[in-house]
């Protein structure tokens, strides 16, 4: 039967005061009732876990669900009877969906039933899974090669539901300048075009279980273009290429892509109506959300108290951040506020304007 990890990559519990859940046990039931359901000690579905499943010494377990159900989970102390009459924790209808990556896409046709837009789910060729990404710039080639490190990958194959795990695997290097399609190189024969954007993956041969990277101008879900005898890839990160055909120093924490250096996308903005931020050079059409420094700065000049605000904005007219300040009647010196905040990435640009408030 097909099944999936109820948890990446373990189950693992702890005590109320932090300490591993030695001993504790994983109850499972199928959802909404008390009648006990089977979970499993790997990806084969072959060998059922014991119910309850008891956590071992760092309280962790493997635990794999039937992807064709769903599930009542509760924890308890190691001291509990079974059936459990107190538990730490209950879920109900939990479902391996949860745990799955995500979607290819979700798409919406331009014709539908009685004039409405139909919704198609693609297959899930987009579910595959990164945990413990730890990416950078090569330390020795910094501009055309970048390492590609994580503690745990799930790969997908295109066009079918197939998935591949890999545990711990080594640092791999990206070239971006050896043509392809090739493994540790890019996936097209021509150069990169400069001031461009850069997808990396990690690519799998299963013939001879050969993990790899390749680059891509192609980010997901499409994927890159795979070299002969690889089927299967996992989306690692996206990285600027500069105008002299650079990679900008980066680096990769988890699902965070971070520059090594501030960007500036705007100096000295004093617009005192709503204006557009160009951001297609620093953030990637792929990402979600993106973290701007804005600095907020005032000068004194011994008039009238002002209440100033700088607003940021990714739809028109309507005021996401407000940053603001206030200079005191007659004083000669300014004032400075600094806020970092998450904005979503709304077709890599937003606005500013700088006003009184009020």
């Amino acid at each position: 039967m097909p099944t999936v990890f109820a948890f990446t990559p373990k189950f693992q519990a702890f005590t109320s005061g932090g300490a591993l859940a030695n001993g504790y046990k994983l109850f499972a039931y199928a959802a909404g009732t008390s009648t006990k359901q089977n979970t499993y000690t790997d990806s084969t579905g072959n060998s059922a876990n014991t119910n309850p499943v008891v956590l071992d010494s760092r309280g962790e377990a493997n635990v794999w669900l039937d992807t064709t159900l769903l599930y009542k989970l509760l924890l308890t102390l190691d001291t509990e009877a079974d059936p459990p009459i107190n538990n730490i924790w209950s879920v109900d209808s939990f479902g391996v969906y949860q745990a799955v990556g995500s979607f290819t896409s979700l798409t919406v046709s331009s014709t539908g039933a009685a004039g409405g837009p139909a919704l198609t789910v693609q297959d899930l060729a987009g579910a595959y899974q990164v945990v413990g990404a730890n990416c950078l710039n090569n330390a020795a080639t910094p501009t055309t090669q970048f390492d590609m490190d994580c503690d745990w990958l799930k790969l997908t194959q295109a066009g079918d539901d197939g998935t591949k795990f890999v545990n711990n695997p080594a640092t791999i290097t990206n070239n971006v300048l050896t043509a392809g399609p090739a493994a540790n190189g890019r996936d097209q024969a021509g150069v990169f075009s400069a001031s461009s954007w850069i997808h990396f993956y990690w690519i799998y041969n299963p013939t001879t279980s050969t993990l790899a990277s390749t680059s891509s101008a192609t980010g997901p879900p499409t994927g890159p273009a795979l070299p002969t005898g690889y089927t299967h890839w996992a989306y690692c990160c996206t990285i600027r290429f500069n105008a002299s055909s650079q990679l900008i120093p980066s680096y990769v924490k988890n699902d965070f892509v971070g520059y090594d250096a501030e960007q500036a996308v705007l100096l000295s903005g004093t617009a005192g109506t709503e204006t557009a931020v160009d951001l297609a050079a620093f953030i990637p059409p792929v990402a979600k959300t993106f973290q701007i420094h804005l600095l907020h700065a005032l000068a004194g000049g011994g008039g009238a108290a002002n209440e100033w605000g700088t607003r940021l904005r990714v739809k028109t007219a309507v005021t996401l951040i407000l940053v603001q300040d206030t200079v005191i009647a007659s004083a000669t010196t300014g004032v400075r506020n600094h806020v970092t905040p998450t904005i979503p990435n709304v077709g890599q640009n937003m606005y500013y304007l700088v006003a009184l408030v009020g």
